[in-house]
């Protein structure tokens, strides 16, 4: 009898073991914090769109159940697909609700808010300049 339990904690063992090694094969192996480890890197590509990104915003915004921001937009692109866009003129915004776009989102906030205070604070700087002889 103690054989049969022997074989069988052994079976149940090697069962375990080969359950566990097709799942990381599967899903990838975890760290010590039992997190995944990253997966593939992806692009993301801030720029200002133009006329020529008429139709991917208008698909974004479609997808967001929301109108296309309007004026100067600065878009975002997930391994160069747009995924995100912003409106410096209003602040409105639109993403894809299927791709993970938070981090889009808040570099575009980022981005937009240098581009405000650029605007802002060049003109001061430059008044605040001696007139050159």
């Amino acid at each position: 009898m103690h054989s049969l339990n022997a074989d069988f904690n052994t079976t149940r063992i090697n069962d375990m073991r080969s359950t566990a090694a097709r799942r990381r094969r599967t899903f990838g192996r975890r760290t010590k914090s039992g997190n995944a480890p990253p997966g593939p890197a992806l692009t993301l590509r801030l720029l200002n769109l133009g006329s020529g990104d008429l139709e991917a915003l208008e698909r974004v915004a479609g997808r967001d159940s929301r109108p296309a921001p309007a004026g100067e937009v600065l878009g975002a692109e997930l391994d160069g697909r747009l995924v995100a866009a912003l409106s410096l003129s209003t602040g409105e915004s639109v993403a894809d609700p299927f791709e993970p776009t938070a981090a889009a989102r808040n570099m575009l906030e980022t981005r937009a808010a240098q581009l405000r205070e650029r605007k802002i604070v060049t003109p001061r700087v430059i008044d605040a300049l001696p007139a050159r002889p």
